[in-house]
């Protein structure tokens, strides 16, 4: 059996089986999908499948989790999915930290990141654009 694994949260079944295509040739397990009702749970459960049903928690995010895998993988799966012009995705590798945190406060975070590497990137007043976070 394999350590890798794939969860998927926001996407559409279509879009479920598209990236499980994509995926294949690096994992021999199908993505697992993160249900709505199972947002409250501990990443590390919801690797594991034992994650219980709680209220649903709400957002239009898209976002893949990688568990288990290389850098290098990472890297060749997420161009094979940007060059298939697939929706915007929120990417995390599952860390020994982030495991331990529920799915609804790892996305609350990615997305913060998201929205503070924006904010880097954009020019300030004077047309000069602010260092990026390294």
């Amino acid at each position: 059996m394999s350590d890798k694994q794939l969860l998927l949260f926001g996407f559409s079944p279509q879009e479920s089986a598209r990236v499980a295509e994509l995926v294949a040739p690096f994992c021999s397990s199908l993505p697992v999908t993160i249900r709505p009702e199972q947002a409250a749970a501990k990443v590390a459960d919801l690797v594991a499948g034992r994650a219980a049903s709680a209220e649903p928690f709400d957002s239009p995010e898209r976002v893949v989790l990688f568990h288990g895998f290389p850098h290098a993988e990472i890297s060749r799966m997420i161009e094979r999915y940007q060059a298939l012009a697939l929706p915007e995705t929120i990417w995390a590798a599952v860390t020994e930290v982030s495991r331990n945190w529920s799915f609804q406060d790892l996305l609350r975070e990615l997305q913060a990141e998201r929205e503070q590497l924006a904010r880097a990137q954009t020019p300030d007043a004077d047309g000069e654009e602010e260092p990026q976070l390294g």
